[in-house]
């Protein structure tokens, strides 16, 4: 009896665990879902609008991008006239750091919709505007 006591406390301790454990994974975000939005510890937000097929942006990659600048409608307000061509993670002081992080993760042919806050942008720059921004990027190659 007490053999069958321990096996079931032995069980229910496992499922338990397991339990707790889809938990905590599944409370974690789940990136490349279509729509969804995400929220970065900079502030970032970003949505994507497609997922791509292709490889995956990351850290010390070059990437070939296109940007359009929104207004809060979700109006073009200015586009890239000629593809964009950057490392990612790599200050530059043409590329805002909205760009580096907001192509991180994204796979070629993919759509992301971001909106940066001031902070994530260079007002330097006459494409982008000073203050929150909204890009639509498509990344057309990574590297």
């Amino acid at each position: 009896m007490n053999t069958r006591l321990t096996v079931i406390a032995i069980i229910v301790a496992f499922v338990g665990a397991g339990i707790t454990w889809m938990m905590i994974s599944s409370s974690e975000p789940e990136l490349g879902v279509k729509g969804k939005v995400y929220v970065t510890k900079s502030g970032l937000k970003f949505m994507d609008e497609a997922i791509g097929d292709g490889k995956i942006a990351e850290r010390g990659r070059k990437v070939t991008i296109h940007v359009t600048v929104l207004d809060a409608d979700g109006n073009p307000q200015a586009r890239s006239k000629e593809p964009i061509i950057f490392v990612v993670g790599k200050k530059t002081n043409d590329i805002p750091p909205a760009w580096h992080e907001g192509v991180t993760g994204m796979k070629e042919k993919g759509v992301r919709q971001i909106q940066s806050p001031a902070a994530l942008n260079d007002p330097g720059e006459a494409f982008v505007p000073d203050g929150d921004v909204i890009f639509r990027i498509t990344l057309l190659k990574v590297e």
